[in-house]
């Protein structure tokens, strides 16, 4: 162990003094850094900490609290892969009014300090009564501590004079940035480094110092960006990210709000960026002991964040696989008490796959960024050695009743047999996945049973003690599986990357919402027992859960989607619509929903970043509409062929054909077509019988080529009921969207005459095409909104969008020129008519004069291509008009 004054041997010993303390240390990139190597009679042990200790570690050779963390850095059978770097993951958590680190989730930080029931770990040298007396007064504060992922590395080198044929040592970085994964190479260099130097601790002091020595400042607020990271990682294209994050190109600063982007940080290392990475070199670190080589090795970061922690693991190798048989038999649990404990291992795997693996679930519930369940525990172990599973079993009976997730890594089969800790039991290396029979028994019998194995002095010897009768192998059921689980079959099938894999589960997310949310409206006031979250994780209990969906606003947005491409079927497809009604009401309800949708746009750019979120993720809502999510079993529907029948109906999906694949189909952009298509509502409609064939809908998407229908559309489209000019937004300031609607679907029984219709339409159809243009007005505003109509809109959409944009601009044009014409009559005819003084009279016949004399000049100066200033005696005018009106 050493001290404080290794620490500034590197020159930046003020700023690495400042990052001791408490209150600024989360400002820097890493916390700590130390070391462990296994010792041949104690074990694992703690070797060396930087900058302070960690609680426990008073002795490098000590047996206490230290071997516990000692044996997650240096897991079992290390030596067994010599030569050969292995990582794992550990996480420590900050109760923030004791100041006390836990190796399990603070479930209730008014705890006891010294509570022997939950393994802690006690900061050394600090004091009682100073910064941790003040925090636990604190009771009003409602941020959580962010919890230290340590990232550990591990290896085994050759040694004939160790008894045990190799010398085992790690070193282990902790951090509370979630992608501390870009840490991997520095440490494996420089635990290589450090077991060829006889354990010198300058080189753990020097690796510190070099990963403190960047300002990632830029790097952490751009990912910090919820809205932003929302939106970019829900855009598959890799043309248009290349666009988006091309340096030559102004897209990026447009999009971070910046004039220019950074080329070094606060210390002054060299800043670049390469696609979507932004790479920081160590400039200015210099080196005590690492080999100056390695400082000139670049630190890179995705600056599109696809997962809360970001993981290297792809998921068609294992998680695919897993969640098959996962996730139906989460269906088995009881609603009212909903909870699972899931143990995976493996044996033959390296530790780093296993450890990515459980991030990989986790990310799945978004445990780090956001609360699965209410008032749950929720215990993420990346990798738990078997010295953990008594501290396992107190945390258990500690949760009185309460559910519990759980989901921990191990190495070691002993797990297996322990089926007072798991519900669910999966080994990657065989692919099998084992439940407890007795796994539906309440909390009260699970907590007696860990009571009752806690208690026996035998524990040891019940380890090895297998009781078949606890546990079953599992096989995929043949009862009724959802959405997710059928779709999971295809990507695996097509293998398709993470990222489509995510933008499927978020179609499906938005897809079950809308299905439960038609479902609640249906039920009973006195059944609504749970939040909307709550009740979406126990109706579909699919494990994945994306949280950006389930805000109040978003709702809203995703509901207002669903109801317009409802409507626009109506008017423009097949004519049916749930609850019947005549074509006013269903005119005024797709008004008020592109009302809506400019009206959450106007109001934020974070809700237009979330507009485009959910435009990118519009689901084919044809699979929800016709029966209820919750109940439609999907085993054995054939999707492709679904979808097959369902290019050939006579629907907007018809305008898809040219897709290819389950994956391809389900996941491809819909939204842009929601915005483009009113353009194409005709006042006329009610006198058409059928509207497709009269634009030629049908035929025409199977062309090709989209000119044919670019032909017949613009053919058919009248622009002169266009009353709006482009950038006006007028008309949706005032009203309600929720009266609005509720008034249209209250007079949907009623009946309206042929020639009131067309009077009514005339009026609405035109404010539906000016609702268009001015949400495509925000989208062309919006950097990313710009490149999508760029580089992804539908020439057909291009061209009416062009046409209509340039007949709004002429109109605007032609209704100045009238105005000012207009204007210049009332004033010609107030001069007339208007009693005045001889003298006001004379000032008037001057001004004239002068304004003669402006025109001429600007006329001469025109003619010699310069600026002329402009004419002030409209404004005058203007001013003695208003004095005069106040004579009278």
């Amino acid at each position: 162990m050493f001290t404080h004054s290794h620490a500034i041997r590197s020159g930046l010993g003020g700023r690495l003094r400042q990052s001791h303390d408490e209150h600024i240390s989360y400002r820097y990139n890493a916390q700590y850094i130390i070391s462990a190597e296994f010792d041949n009679k104690v074990g694992p042990v703690i070797k060396h900490q930087h900058p302070k200790p960690l609680a426990g570690f008073k002795s490098s050779t000590s047996r206490s609290a230290s071997v516990n963390l000692a044996s997650l850095m240096i897991p079992n059978s290390a030596e067994s892969r010599p030569d050969v770097a292995d990582f794992t993951v550990f996480i420590l958590y900050k109760d923030k009014y004791t100041r006390n680190y836990h190796v399990f989730p603070i479930a209730d930080s008014k705890l006891p300090q010294n509570d022997a029931r939950s393994p802690t770990i006690l900061e050394e040298d600090e004091p009682q009564s100073g910064l941790a007396g003040e925090a636990s007064t604190n009771h009003n504060a409602d941020t959580k501590e962010p919890p230290l992922f340590f990232l550990s590395v591990v290896n085994a080198l050759h040694d004939k004079s160790n008894d045990r044929g190799a010398t085992i040592k790690s070193i282990a970085l902790g951090t509370t940035m979630q992608n501390f994964i870009i840490f991997k190479p520095l440490l494996a260099m420089t635990l290589d480094l450090y077991m060829r130097s006889n354990d010198d601790p300058r080189l753990l002091i020097d690796c510190f110092n070099m990963i403190n020595s960047l300002d990632l400042s830029f790097a952490k607020r751009t990912l910090a960006n919820a809205s932003l990271q929302n939106l970019l990682n829900s855009i598959s294209d890799e043309n248009l990210i290349a666009e988006i994050f091309n340096p030559i190109k102004q897209n990026l600063q447009n999009i971070l709000h910046l004039n220019t982007l950074p080329k070094a940080d606060v210390f002054g290392n060299k800043i670049s960026f390469k696609r979507h990475l932004v790479e920081y070199q160590f400039t200015k670190f210099k080196p005590t002991l690492l080999p100056p080589a390695l400082s000139r090795i670049s630190l890179q970061i995705d600056l599109i964040n696809f997962d809360p922690v970001k993981v290297n693991i792809n998921y068609n190798d294992h998680v695919l696989k897993f969640l098959l048989k996962f996730i139906p038999q989460l269906d088995e649990l009881p609603r009212s008490r909903f909870s699972w404990r899931l143990f995976v291992n493996s044996t033959k795997l390296p530790k780093d796959t296993l450890c990515q693996f459980i991030l990989s679930l986790s990310n799945f519930i978004k445990h780090f960024d956001f609360h699965y369940f209410e008032n749950a525990q929720v215990i993420i172990f990346p990798y738990m050695d078997i010295s953990f599973l008594d501290a396992l079993r107190e945390q258990l009976v500690l949760q009185n009743g309460r559910r519990m997730f759980t989901i921990v890594g191990v190495s070691n089969p002993i797990f297996e047999y322990q089926k007072d800790v798991w519900d669910f039991y999966y080994d990657m290396d065989a692919g099998s996945l084992q439940t407890r029979v007795s796994s539906m028994q309440s909390v009260a019998s699970l907590q007696s049973i860990s009571q009752e194995t806690a208690k026996s002095s035998k524990k040891m010897k019940n380890i090895f003690q297998k009781r078949a009768s606890y546990a079953m192998p599992l096989t995929v059921p043949s009862k009724k599986c959802g959405l997710t689980w059928k779709m999971i079959n295809y990507l695996v099938n097509e293998r398709h990357d993470n990222e489509t894999v995510l933008n499927v589960f978020k179609r499906i997310n938005i897809l079950q919402l809308l299905s439960l949310l038609k479902d609640i409206d249906n039920r009973p006031q006195a059944e609504a027992e749970l939040s909307l979250k709550d009740d979406y994780v126990v109706t579909y209990r699919d494990f994945i859960i994306f949280p950006e969906f389930f805000e109040y606003g978003t709702l809203k947005l995703i509901r207002c989607f669903a109801q317009l491409e409802q409507d626009l079927n109506y008017i423009l497809f097949d004519g049916k619509k749930s609850g019947g009604g005549n074509n006013y009401n269903v005119l005024e309800s797709i008004f008020a929903s592109l009302k809506q949708i400019n009206k959450f746009m106007a109001s934020s750019t974070a809700n237009t970043d979330k507009f485009f979120n959910i435009g990118l993720n519009f689901p084919l809502t044809a699979i929800q509409r016709e029966e209820s999510l919750t109940r439609k079993d999907f085993l054995d529907v054939d999707l492709e062929k679904y979808f097959s029948e369902l290019k050939m109906r006579n629907c907007m999906e018809m305008l898809d054909s040219h897709h290819k694949g389950v994956v391809d189909y389900f996941a491809m952009k819909r939204f842009q077509r929601l915005l483009f298509l009113p353009l194409l509502i005709d006042p006329e409609i009610e006198y058409c019988s059928d509207y497709s064939s009269r634009f030629g809908l049908a035929d025409a998407a199977h062309e090709d080529s989209g000119s044919n229908i670019k032909r017949i559309l613009m053919s058919e489209i009248s622009l002169s009921p266009m009353s709006s000019i482009f950038n006006d937004d007028s008309l949706f300031r005032d009203g309600n969207f929720e009266d609005l609607k509720s008034r249209t679907l209250s007079s949907k029984s009623g009946s309206i005459g042929r020639d009131s219709f067309r009077d009514r339409s005339e009026l609405i159809v035109p404010k539906i095409r000016s609702a268009c243009l001015a949400i495509v007005h925000r989208t062309q505003k919006h950097a990313v909104g710009r490149l999508l109509l760029e580089y992804k809109l539908n020439p057909m959409f291009q061209s009416i969008f062009a046409s209509l944009r340039e007949e709004t601009i002429s109109k605007r044009k032609s209704d100045i020129e009238k105005r000012d014409s207009l204007r210049k009559i009332q004033v010609s005819a107030h001069e007339v008519n208007m009693n005045v003084s001889p003298s006001r009279r004379n000032l008037l016949n001057d001004l004239n004069a002068i304004s003669q004399q402006q025109d001429d000049i600007k006329s001469k100066m025109a003619s010699e291509g310069k600026p002329a200033r402009a004419s002030i005696l409209s404004t005058l005018n203007r001013l003695t008009s208003g004095l005069d009106e106040m004579e009278i």
